[in-house]
């Protein structure tokens, strides 16, 4: 026993105090460590809350401002290039404008996925900015892929005007807001850097062997410096909080309007689809087919506008040619996220409304079968 006391004795002599000494010499080891991590953390809360509050709280930006009841209401409507604009930016404008091309003959699809002028000769008689410029990059030259006709088409000014509206309703996250975030993203980032090099290089001063736990630790951390402000974002730069819910909204009324068409197009069948997006797919692919094998009252349902908006919130996807489809690589699969539903409110459903004759032969119809 007294031997063992001894012992205890002798440890705590040579290690100068014993637990006390290993706390110190754990903090004059770690300590920078530690305070890196808190500036890390820091830093990261401050961007996460300056990001926060841009995307719910966007600020009016002078430039982007445009009289009018559109600019001012927060429930005005937006037409397909402008929801196009709010979904996927300029490339969905490109090819919401190459789908209307292709639906009225200005220009055709090859199935391979190249485009070229169609065989129409009369000239446009309502030109539309927006197609006519897709137009004018289609007819510059040979037939081209629809891809990199996209891609030249989302440089044309009248495609890229078409977000003013956006901007003046604070859908989406004006110019001078990013330029700001970006500007203090970059400055944590470079003053993360400057913080992780003194740490490793202090580190490195007090072990020169670079296989030692501080060292490697500090390296670490000065990579996780640099990378943590980039990840710091919950979003990207483009859909306030308000413009995610207004395409929420449109994705609704869209999956709406296509369940509607659908049950009275194929009212023989009942069942739910098994996606929200199941009946947009579905009536694309019919008009898809030859003028003869569609159903006929699918044209008088799903109108343009329609044709247009389901492309303009889907995507490719959505677009009934399969040359072009497969042109813009939109190949049908499910969707990631689902749309909300927002009620029956396009002006069809105004106009013939939920009680019609044919809603009612049809749930007839349903129930007989069950």
């Amino acid at each position: 026993m007294l031997s063992a006391i001894e012992r205890q004795a002798a440890w705590l002599v040579q290690h100068g105090g014993g637990w006390v000494g290993t706390a110190v010499d754990w903090l004059s080891t770690y300590g920078l460590h530690v305070l890196f991590l808190a500036t890390l953390l820091a830093c990261t809360i401050v961007l996460r809350r300056l990001h926060r509050t841009a995307i719910e709280a966007p600020e009016a930006d002078p430039e982007q401002f445009r009289f009018g009841p559109r600019s001012s209401s927060p429930h005005g409507m937006l037409f397909p290039y402008e929801a196009a604009y709010l979904a996927g930016g300029p490339l969905r404008v490109a090819e919401t404008a190459l789908t209307s091309l292709v639906d009225e003959g200005w220009v055709e699809s090859a199935p391979s996925g190249r485009l070229r002028l169609g065989s129409r000769d009369e000239l446009v008689r309502t030109p539309d900015p927006v197609a006519v410029s897709v137009l004018g990059i289609v007819a510059s030259g040979p037939p081209a892929t629809a891809r990199e006709v996209r891609r030249r088409a989302a440089r044309a000014a009248e495609v890229l005007d078409v977000s003013g509206i956006l901007y003046a309703r604070r859908l989406l996250l004006g110019p001078p807001a990013r330029r700001r975030l970006r500007l203090l993203r970059w400055a944590a980032t470079g003053l993360l850097a400057l913080a992780g090099t003194a740490l490793l290089l202090t580190a490195f001063a007090r072990s020169p062997d670079l296989r030692s736990p501080p060292v490697a630790v500090a390296a670490a951390e000065l990579a996780l410096g640099l990378v943590a402000p980039a990840l710091s974002w919950r979003r990207a730069f483009f859909r306030t909080a308000l413009g995610e819910r207004v395409l929420a909204s449109l994705q609704g009324a869209v999956c709406d309007k296509a369940r509607w068409v659908a049950c009275r197009v194929w009212s023989d069948e009942s069942g739910t689809p098994a996606s929200p997006w199941a009946d947009v797919d579905r009536i694309g692919d019919a008009l898809g087919r030859p003028a003869a094998g569609r159903p006929v009252q699918l044209g008088w349902l799903w109108g343009r506008e329609d044709a247009l908006m389901a492309v303009a919130v889907r995507g490719p996807r959505g677009i009934p040619d399969p040359g072009l489809r497969k042109g813009l690589d939109g190949a049908r699969r499910s969707p990631a996220t689902t749309a909300s539903s927002t009620g029956l409110s396009t002006p069809v459903h105004n106009i013939v409304g939920s009680g019609d004759p044919a809603a009612t032969t049809s749930r007839t119809t349903r129930q007989s079968l069950h």
